[in-house]
């Protein structure tokens, strides 16, 4: 699997995950990746405080990061037992 991403970073406000990128024509630069929306809980008429929501978004924000860093642990992984990086260009 070599899925394409919007690279990072992404950033967040007001639950709104967004990053930079031309590539996908907006006139700003700005595309949104995903968005934290309020939703009610089970059948009570609540909704997830602003402080969960916002580290949800937050989490979301940090995946270019995690991506990154867990290719650095395979390959640090590979690298100490001599075996090839098929995705070494990924």
């Amino acid at each position: 699997m070599n899925a394409q991403h919007t690279q990072g970073p992404w950033t967040v406000l007001h639950g709104v995950v967004t990053a930079r990128s031309e590539r996908y024509g907006q006139p700003s630069g700005v595309v949104q990746i995903a968005k934290i929306l309020k939703h009610r809980i089970g059948s009570a008429d609540r909704t997830p405080p602003e402080e969960i929501q916002e580290a949800n978004a937050r989490l979301i924000a940090a995946a270019p990061e995690l991506l990154a860093a867990l290719r650095a642990i395979v390959f640090a992984m590979l690298e100490a037992a001599h075996v090839n990086r098929p995705w070494a260009d990924a």
